[in-house]
């Protein structure tokens, strides 16, 4: 039926049938193997928005068709129902969103250059992020499968070289080094000066057991970042002081910082507390016995002892600095050492809290709370009037909990308990359930709100929740949030870099540890982010809405969100980060927030906050022989491959550079 109204179209605006033939067979003969002719061939003036409906009427494919009269009726110049709608009063369907008259197709030359800046963005990030990481400030020259060897090593050399039934290892960072090395003076070079400390902030744990490891909690995020994650064993987890755990940390170089080995509960005691040989762990640690003098011991093991030692000395390769180092042993065996920096051996006061960051936690609080009241009424009034979208609350939960479930099965650490597994199993689907209903009832509450005030924003995210893939304002939407996640990543990176430049105090360099220590986890964040970047397009789009009517004005809601979000991004930076550069960069966030948002609208914010989450958990490199370089590349194709094909889908058909290369 489709098909045959852009006949009769083309018929009544050109004057002339699509095709001339002399019997049936020969028409179905051009209909199958001629392209329709385009009405500019056939006649002149005629609006190039009706021109493209009725070429897309007449596509062969009919999945490249519009899908209903009512897409067809929305796309035609000329009129905008959904403006009809608002100012009538009305809250317009779903249906009446995804047919709405915006095509939203580019033009080549824009399509290209978004495509080839995308392309630039990518390696721009690369580059820049590298930059101001952690990781390449001091390196990690070893991979995690070279230092689990060298743990081993270190085990035996100690007299632990028994096979485990189990292991855990990782990398994590010690804040202590970066605080130092801050506490000396802010000053522009103060990530020069973070490179050449010991023990540096980058240590890898590798952890034994005599039983099979399996986390007996759950660890916490920040809420932009997600729900806590479930099942990961880690350093602490489950807590290493049964009998049979050990533990080795490394420095970035796989020399020793810190072992611990849990003794056993009985023990039949020795005469006296004999004191081992502790020349191998020292050496381990990269330093020669004779240059160390015996220290009074100062800090409590983390294990049962019979025995301690310690001693002082200084870095002698680096920096000259000053370090401790800690010992003890159980029936003269060794069960504790650790090469201590000056920070731990004169810890630093606590620093006075702040009051703003104490506020806007409280009012982000009573923010959420708010909402998980208001969630249930407004989708049980919203069900209740039929204004509900149904269909893509149920498409959207489901997509929430498949997503977070895939995400913490990718995250967790199984084992091959039954009972624990099946617990892991059970918290990992329930914690999916419920996110899952949560984002069915915040869909309901809050997207016919949305729609109400701003359905433009929902055009694409309408036509993707109907499975219209392919639709072109669904790939432009697409690639302009993947650019704007690349420029977000991009603004940060360089305004490290520019505060260094100008002489002005730059933030701690980007710190990464699960995605280093695990591929796994770069999957947990691929899955997780979406989500989350969802959540959060919707919970901005429905506050800057409640504000819209309480304030009654839209410049005067914007006003005050964007105030809002200034005042508690830059109460949260802190004295010492607070400079001119950074507050630029914290006070441009939230409009380019708000104009990809309202300009483009909820399918674009969302792959807005998933670019800007994924890169910002990828280790970059731009070097093939880091051992990290896979992950780094797979997640840069990926989006290369997103890029192309939102453009090619973008592009709605036309040629690829504009025109045929031969006339048809």
């Amino acid at each position: 039926d489709v098909f045959a109204l852009g006949l009769v179209m083309h018929e009544m605006l050109t004057g002339k049938r699509v095709f001339e033939a002399k019997s049936l067979g020969e028409l179905r003969a051009l209909h199958a193997e001629v392209r329709p002719p385009s009405l500019a061939s056939s006649a002149t003036d005629i609006d190039p928005g009706l021109a493209r409906v009725v070429q897309r009427c007449l596509s062969r494919d009919p999945n490249d068709r519009p899908a209903s009269a009512r897409v067809v009726l929305g796309a035609l110049p000329g009129g905008d129902p959904l403006q009809a709608a608002v100012l009538a009063g009305e809250t317009p369907s779903p249906e009446m969103v995804a047919a709405a008259s915006k095509v939203g197709d580019l033009q080549p030359a824009v399509a290209w250059a978004c495509f080839l800046t995308g392309l630039i963005g990518l390696a721009v990030v690369a580059n820049l992020s590298s930059r101001v990481a952690l990781y390449h400030l001091t390196p990690l020259a070893k991979p995690p499968e070279a230092l689990v060897e060298r743990g081993k090593e270190v085990l035996a050399r100690l007299g632990y070289g028994e096979a485990p039934a189990d292991e855990a290892y990782g990398f994590e960072v010690d804040r202590g080094p970066i605080d130092h090395v801050r506490g000396q003076g802010d000053s522009p070079d103060w990530w020069q000066r973070l490179t050449t400390i010991r023990p540096g902030p980058y240590y890898f744990y590798y952890r034994q057991s005599s039983e099979k490891l399996w986390s007996r909690s759950w660890i916490l995020t920040l809420p932009n970042v997600g729900p806590a994650e479930l099942g990961r064993v880690t350093r602490t987890d489950p807590p290493p002081n049964a009998p049979g755990m050990k533990e080795v940390v490394l420095d970035a170089k796989g020399r020793l910082r810190r072992f611990v080995a849990a003794p056993p509960r009985f023990d039949v005691p020795s005469a006296s507390a004999l004191e081992p040989d502790w020349s191998g762990a020292i050496a381990e640690a990269g330093f020669d016995p004779a240059t160390l003098r015996k220290a009074q011991p100062r800090f409590a093991a983390p294990v049962d002892t019979d025995f301690k030692a310690a001693w002082d000395g200084v870095d002698p390769d680096e920096t000259g600095t000053a370090l401790h180092f800690e010992a003890a042993s159980y029936r003269g065996r060794p069960v504790y050492f650790e090469v201590q920096g000056p920070w731990v051996q004169t810890p630093r006061p606590a620093a006075p809290r702040r009051s703003l960051p104490l506020l806007a936690g409280v009012a982000f609080g009573v923010f959420l709370l708010a909402v998980s009241v208001a969630t249930p009424v407004l989708a049980r009034r919203n069900l209740g009037l039929g204004r509900g979208d149904r269909r893509g609350a149920l498409r959207l939960g489901t997509f929430g909990f498949v997503m977070l479930t895939l995400a913490q099965l990718f995250g967790a650490s199984h084992t091959s308990e039954a009972l624990p597994q099946f617990h892991l199993i059970l918290q990992i689907v329930g914690q999916g359930l419920s996110v899952g209903v949560g984002v069915w009832l915040a869909y309901l509450a809050m997207e016919p709100s949305v729609r109400r005030r701003w359905p433009n924003a929902l055009i694409s995210w309408s036509r993707l929740l109907a499975g219209r893939i392919r639709d072109p304002i669904v790939g432009r939407d697409v690639l302009v949030g993947v650019l704007g996640g690349l420029a977000l990543i991009a603004e940060f990176s360089s305004a490290r870099l520019i505060a260094v430049a100008f002489g002005s105090t730059p933030l701690p360099p980007q710190i990464l540890t699960t995605t280093l220590s695990t591929p796994w986890h770069m999957a947990f964040y691929f899955f997780l982010s979406p989500v989350v970047a969802l959540v959060q397009s919707l919970l901005l789009l429905f506050f800057l809405y409640l504000l819209h009517r309480l304030v009654g004005r839209t410049w005067a809601a914007h006003l005050i969100f964007g105030l809002l979000f200034m005042v508690v991004a830059l109460g949260t930076i802190g004295n010492r980060e607070s400079s001119v550069i950074f507050g630029f960069v914290f006070a441009t966030i939230l409009p380019i927030f708000l104009a990809f948002l309202l300009r483009f609208g909820l399918l674009t914010s969302t792959v807005f906050l998933f670019t800007f989450y994924v890169l910002a958990r990828t280790p970059f490199t731009l070097d093939w022989s880091d051992w990290y370089a896979g992950r780094c590349f797979f997640v840069l194709g990926f989006f290369a491959v997103l890029m192309a094909a939102s453009f090619y889908t973008s592009l709605g058909g036309k040629p690829l550079f504009g025109k045929t290369l031969v006339d048809d």
